[in-house]
Order: structure tokens, then sequence, then C-alpha cells
């Protein structure tokens, strides 16, 4: 279903997730500001102390903020509607705000059509965990999943697992901390607030000179000030989810795809006040 997004939020965070850190861009009033977190030591109480090291960069982080985090929520076999973890009772082979938001870009003009990361089941997190080399992660899998085991061998997932579980260890720390939280996705966001088709991340210089670009389009746009240009594509993606979500706020809509089994997923679309679905 998708949802307008009420009361309109007085901040916005967009985060890069990677399963070593966070990028985050922060935009509040008329300023830009940027901040990296650091995963690799949250050994002992991950949740919590995240939740800390994102206060020390937004200091009111809290009610009245909406976080636009790029990654799902959890693993695709469990369910936010019933006490955590609890299983899905019935597991669709792809998740079903994935199906709903590839049926909505193509129904845009002009129509997109969208790549998305598979989001594995628990037992492919709980297989990657036995073979994982990362503290951290193994800590957040703890904290997030108490009781399940980590099960020998590895899933082949690896690549998917670590980054999502980065993710969903933010999402759990943003969520304590009360603000919200929706998932997003910096590559949809390209391809909908881009003039021109925008060169691959393989070609990392010409491709962060073009979403810089883009950027220093949008933040004029906004009469936003920036005190530096980002510097590496992660900093570019998340601030093209701060961005691009105070744009849609300027313009005057913003939503979300919400699934009561799965959580939300940010649409900040251009010019789009009358989409329903």
């Amino acid at each position: 279903m998708v949802e307008e997004i009420k009361p309109l939020p007085r901040a916005v965070l967009g985060i890069d997730v990677g399963e070593d850190f966070l990028d985050l861009a922060v935009l509040s009033g008329s300023r830009l500001r940027r901040a990296r977190i650091v995963l690799s030591d949250l050994d002992a109480a991950p949740i919590a102390r995240l939740r800390g090291r994102l206060r020390e960069a937004c200091p009111d982080l809290g009610p009245g903020w909406l976080v636009a985090v790029d990654s799902p929520r959890l693993p695709r076999d469990l369910s936010l509607a019933q006490p955590w973890p609890a299983r899905r009772a019935q597991l669709p082979p792809s998740r079903l705000l994935d199906q709903t938001l590839r049926k909505l870009v193509r129904r845009l003009n002009p129509p997109l059509r969208l790549s998305l990361y598979p989001t594995p089941v628990l037992h492919d997190f709980a297989h990657q965990m036995s073979v994982c080399d990362k503290p951290h992660l193994r800590a957040a899998f703890a904290a997030l999943f108490p009781g399940v085991p980590t099960v020998a061998g590895s899933s082949g997932l690896a690549l998917f697992t670590r980054f999502m579980l980065a993710g969903f260890l933010t999402f759990a720390a943003v969520q304590t901390a009360g603000a919200c939280a929706l998932e997003a996705y910096p590559h949809l966001q390209w391809q909908l607030w881009s003039p021109l088709a925008l060169a691959p991340k393989r070609n990392s210089g010409k491709a962060l000179r073009e979403r810089a670009s883009v950027l220093h389009d949008l933040r004029r746009w906004l009469r936003v000030q920036a005190d530096l240009e980002p510097a590496t594509l992660d900093q570019a993606d998340a601030e093209i989810l701060a961005a691009s979500t105070f744009l849609s706020l300027r313009q005057g809509w913003l939503g979300c795809l919400r699934q009561r089994d799965e959580g939300s997923f940010l649409l900040a679309i251009p010019g789009q006040p009358g989409l329903n679905g």
C-alpha cells in the first residue's frame, strides 16, 4: 500500500550501509553535514553503542527525524507483525515490497527497470555467521536474533548477508533512538532525480564526478550549503537519499510503501502526489 508520510519530518538523515562503516548525510535547515560511523569495533552491546554513535553525529536524533537506510530491515522469512524474531506465516519467493516497487516504477513516465539485491532468509545469515571473521557482525547477529544458533557451512551469500546485517543493526539503533526509519535505495533515487543516465560505479572517477554534479544542482534548488563535496561514491549515495527526500517534501508529497511483515520503503518520487496502489 502507498501511504503519504505524515507528519512531515523536521530533519532527514540518509545512511549508506557498509559492513564495516556507515556513511551519513544529514539535512536540517539550510545545512548539509556528513559523518562516518565505524562499526568494526562494535563487538559488545552493538545496538546501544551504535545508537550512541548516531547521537554523537546527530545530537537531537529522535522523534521528528526521518532516516533513509540503504538496506532491508530484516531477513525475508521474519515478520515485524509478530513478537521479534518471529517467522512469517507464508514465505514469498521474493519480498512483497520488491514486487510492488517494481510494478510501481514501471508505471512512471518514463518507466524504470529496477534491479534489487535478493534478501536472504534467516538461515542464510546463520550460515554466514559460522564462517564470518568479523566480531562486530557476529555480535550484531547475536543481539538481533537472540537464541538463534549459527549453522556450519557458508551459504555463498556473504556480500548480501554481511552488509544487510549491518543494515538490520542500523534499523534497530535508529528505532530505539525514537526516529522514523525507512528502507531506501540510492540507485533508484539516482534514476529518479538525475536528468541523464549516470556512469556505472565500476568507472569510479567519472561516476563520482557525475553524481557530485547532480548533488550540486539539488543543493542549489534546496538552497542548502555543504562544507564539502562527496569524496566517495558511498558519501554520494547517502546524500542522494537525504536530498531527494527533502526535495519531495518541498514539492509537497513524500510517501512510502508499507507492508506489515517487511516494513516501509521510502518513495521520494518527483511530482507524484497522485500515486495510489
